[in-house]
């Protein structure tokens, strides 16, 4: 399957606000602001279903697949792919789901099961809210250091939070993610205990 014509993107205001913070030395150790055309992004469509749902599984495991696969049905909007042109093959996946305080769907997905009651033990959605979960689905990799790849990957989710403000922010990353101390610098603070799908911990951080 040949690669998306979609430009590489990044979008400015979250390229803006980690230029700003680049010289501090806290910051860079999250992020390489590497270039490249290796990966691009790209808008989920249909026709890669297949090979993102294999690319999930041997990331996190069947499970999460399985919920992948829900979502990929009944949020298409919500993922982004990053196409891997070297390979010719998705490399990771973004997804932004919005749910309510009484979305049954997410009572299947453990992860969205988890934001939902703690939202409503913290800060019950007003009637036409909605919070976001972000979920990061790569290789095991991609969560261990700063990469092409993974600045692609954080900028979008930097972009939810700056441009589209929802009444809670979630972010699920495995944990013990690279990224830990970066989320609590965007005062995104990890809920405890860790949230486990297929074996995999998954450590939220929410912000209100």
């Amino acid at each position: 399957m040949s690669a998306p014509t979609c430009p590489h993107e990044l979008l400015p205001a979250p390229l803006a606000f980690t230029n700003l913070h680049r010289r501090n030395g806290f910051v860079s150790r999250f992020v390489a602001w590497e270039g490249g055309d290796r990966y691009r992004e790209m808008p989920y469509r249909r026709g890669i279903r297949d090979e993102v749902l294999v690319l999930v599984a041997a990331a996190e495991g069947g499970a999460s697949a399985a919920e992948a696969a829900h979502w990929l049905d009944a949020q298409p909007r919500a993922f982004r792919g990053y196409w891997d042109t070297s390979a010719d093959a998705p490399a990771a996946v973004v997804a932004r789901l919005r749910l309510s305080d009484s979305d049954t769907d997410a009572l299947t997905d453990p992860l969205g099961a988890a934001a939902q009651q703690y939202a409503q033990a913290h800060r019950p959605l007003r009637p036409q809210e909605r919070l976001s979960l972000g979920r990061v689905y790569a290789p095991t990799s991609g969560h261990r250091a700063a990469s092409a790849l993974m600045d692609l990957m954080i900028h979008r989710v930097l972009a939810t939070f700056m441009l589209r403000t929802p009444a809670w922010s979630f972010v699920a990353l495995t944990s013990g993610s690279f990224l830990d101390p970066l989320m609590r610098y965007l005062d995104q603070r990890p809920v405890r205990p860790p949230v486990t799908v297929d074996e995999t911990s998954f450590t939220l951080y929410p912000h209100d």
